[in-house]
């Protein structure tokens, strides 16, 4: 919620300048987290058009299960469909073969949960039964939603231990930009390796060379539902599947409806995500309480206002929006 807060009016100073200097067709693609509602934000509110949001969670697993048959990657397709970071492969097909159950057996094989998982999602296993009833690939950070307490007893081992990845993440991060500072730097850094994000540069590379004219690819991105999701809102931003070309993103008709299993998750985190946008935009601190309290992780009020003031407190120059309209 808070990134969304500090980078949203970002963007949006972002395609100003675009808007007022850019060629008139010129893309942007995007993976500023959180990509799916900065995307969004973008489409809705600034109503700029070719902007697409990228995910490497789809290529990390298309990747992984290629792997895992020992073929190259262009031989797995999987439909996905969902939001950033909540979206659900609902068929894989090797060779134009559907070869669902198999990968679902694949993905909840004990030995292959931290192949098939990410970087920042901690490799739990899932109720196996709970995974083959449904009958999809979950992205990684499903655990966050059905591993809540295991998580949180996980993370709190780590904060008395003083080995939270957050801190981890953070001195990769210090290490790296004194690294980057160096013009002769010629090869990707270790400490790249402790951020996570495999793939990203491929997808984005990939998607605007489509874009501009190269080969035509096939990737999940976040991007307005054409209408061809028939039981999710025309023009709202989704994740799925995409045909990626010359100047054009079109939905794959093989995705014709979120299935009835997952539809209800994806349609509440939708609308809450739509919320945080506006409090963003708007500045509106209580509405941000309001998101606080209807996020799927919400578990107490009382200590979400207390979060909730913590991080406003914390991050207070970065949220301009907020600032303005309390007249600081």
């Amino acid at each position: 919620m808070f990134k969304a807060f500090r980078t949203i009016h970002v963007i949006f100073d972002l395609i100003d300048k675009i808007k007022k200097y850019a060629a008139k067709n010129v893309w942007v693609i995007n993976f500023s987290n959180p990509a799916g509602i900065v995307t969004e934000a973008v489409h809705k509110y600034k109503k700029f058009k070719n902007f697409v949001g990228v995910c490497n969670i789809p290529i990390h697993l298309e990747m992984m299960f290629a792997e895992c048959y020992k073929v190259n990657k262009n031989k797995i397709l999987i439909d996905w469909v969902g939001l950033n970071y909540f979206v659900f492969g609902i068929k894989v097909k090797l060779n134009n073969k559907d070869i669902t159950l198999d990968a679902v057996k694949s993905y909840i094989d004990p030995k292959k949960v931290e192949a098939l998982t990410m970087r920042n999602a901690p490799p739990i296993p899932l109720e196996p039964e709970f995974v083959k009833s449904l009958n999809m690939v979950l992205c990684p950070y499903y655990r966050y939603f059905v591993k809540y307490n295991e998580i949180i007893e996980q993370e709190t081992e780590e904060l008395k231990h003083d080995n939270l990845r957050s801190e981890i993440v953070k001195k990769a991060q210090e290490t790296l930009f004194k690294k980057y500072k160096d013009i002769n730097l010629d090869e990707k850094p270790k400490e790249l390796e402790l951020r996570g994000g495999a793939f990203y540069s491929k997808v984005a590379i990939d998607v605007l060379t489509a874009l501009a004219g190269g080969p035509c690819v096939i990737y999940a991105v976040d991007y307005p539902n054409d209408g061809t999701i028939a039981n999710f809102p025309k023009g709202d931003v989704i994740e799925d599947s995409s045909k990626i070309q010359k100047n054009k993103i079109s939905q794959l008709k093989s995705i014709k409806k979120i299935p009835d299993a997952i539809y209800g998750s994806i349609i509440n985190l939708k609308n809450y995500q739509d919320i945080v946008i506006k409090a963003a935009i708007n500045g509106d601190y209580g509405l941000g309480l309001v998101t606080a309290n209807i996020s799927p992780f919400s578990k107490d009020d009382n200590k979400n206002k207390i979060v909730y003031d913590e991080l406003m407190k914390a991050h207070k120059k970065y949220l301009p929006t907020f600032n303005k309209k309390k007249g600081k």
